[in-house]
């Protein structure tokens, strides 16, 4: 639930805190190798920490709780009831205990699964979780009123149901047959316990009241299986679902944070009314022709250049340093540590972005690749920010 907690944090935090692209692109670049969906969390927890509580886990130990009650109440209320005058109809007490709560379950995983919304999925896992708890208080209430008291199991229907349907149709859902057989049943037992309400003498011999109690142990195994193992298993799922449409709500929700992470931050220049900043490459003060360096062996720094591109523009290369690889903080430390010995390689088509001035310093070697208009644009922003590197062309 932290994350959902996440979820609605974000919401309030989007309508009332205006975004600030330049912090958030120098955000992104630090977290380079973080997904988009990490960003916004690692976003979120550095300007916005979490006001998560615990009131989701009271939440659900209450449920947990209520669950027990009741399940242990309703078995116990079926079991108390039993007079010795005529058996605990096992239909009756599987249709309420075990098969309503299965179907339940299983139609709501059902369409949650053909239309999951956040809503749905949190009731569906709070009631899948609830579910579980209700047949552990069954089994136990099973299994402690068994044990303290002598109760006879039978079966009854106003239908016209055969003893030999009966078993055939129950034998189908029996999944534990082959490691627990003696949990199973038997035609012998589903004939010997079928009576009928008009019958005043139910039970004539002791063995078959020892025989109509072992019903009780395919009603555990029922419990186990359709009502705890099959909801946990229903929560899980659920969980899981959850979780991937929760991912996309946020995702969907910091679209406009995403596009900021993921968009370079550009300051467009802005002309002086003398009109003094029309800095050319002419004017500019260390310019030099790459042809300088092509005999000594260089350490090249690039941004997003592939080998093959660097390959081709004949440069002997000692050793490549990837910007954007690590964090914004160690790409800056490295270029300002080997500033005297680095050549940084910019495309100058690209238009100059604050995540790369921001890593040029006075004296860094820059080797700026494109036409002369936009060689005069790179040339100008430099003016422009007061920084004076070392460019070739």
């Amino acid at each position: 639930m932290k994350l959902y907690q996440d979820y609605l944090e974000l919401k309030e935090i989007f309508k009332k805190n205006p975004l600030n692209r330049k912090r958030d692109r120098q955000d992104a670049l630090s977290w380079i190798e973080k997904s988009d969906f990490q960003k916004v969390l690692a976003w979120k927890k550095k300007y916005f920490p979490s006001k998560y509580k615990k009131a989701s886990s009271y939440f659900s130990l209450g449920l947990t709780i209520v669950g027990f009650i009741f399940g242990f109440s309703l078995v116990s209320g079926l079991l108390l009831f039993y007079s010795g005058k005529e058996p605990v109809n096992i239909l009756f007490f599987l249709g309420f205990v075990v098969v309503l709560p299965f179907f339940i379950s299983l139609f709501s995983f059902l369409y949650n699964l053909l239309k999951p919304t956040l809503n749905g999925l949190i009731l569906l896992k709070s009631t899948s979780i609830a579910g579980v708890f209700f047949s552990i208080g069954a089994l136990v209430a099973l299994l402690l009123i068994i044990t303290t008291r002598d109760i006879a199991f039978g079966w009854a229907t106003t239908l016209d149901i055969s003893a030999d349907k009966l078993y055939h149709f129950l034998n189908n859902f029996t999944l534990w047959d082959s490691f627990c057989s003696s949990c199973s049943i038997d035609i012998n037992l589903i004939q010997k316990s079928h009576y009928v309400r008009a019958t005043d003498d139910f039970i004539t011999f002791k063995q078959d009241a020892i025989l109509l109690g072992s019903w009780w142990k395919f009603l555990a195994m029922a419990i186990i299986f359709y009502g705890i193992i099959f909801r946990l298993l229903i929560y899980l799922a659920t969980n899981i679902l959850f979780k991937r449409v929760l991912k996309e709500e946020i995702l969907k929700l910091s679209k406009d944070l995403i596009l900021n992470f993921n968009t370079p931050y550009i300051e467009y220049e802005t002309k002086k009314e003398n009109g003094s900043n029309n800095t050319n490459s002419d004017e500019f003060e260390q310019i030099s022709s790459i042809d300088r360096l092509k005999d000594k062996e260089l350490k090249i720094a690039s941004y997003g250049f592939k080998d093959s591109e660097i390959e081709k523009l004949g440069l002997r290369v000692e050793s490549i340093y990837r910007i954007g690889k690590k964090t914004f903080m160690e790409d800056e430390e490295f270029l300002e540590k080997n500033k005297d010995d680095i050549l940084f390689i910019i495309r100058a088509y690209d238009a100059p972005i604050l995540d790369i001035l921001d890593l040029i310093s006075d004296g860094m070697r820059v080797y700026l690749i494109g036409s002369k208009r936009d060689i005069d644009i790179w040339l100008r922003k430099f003016a422009e920010i007061g920084i004076n590197p070392k460019v070739y062309v």
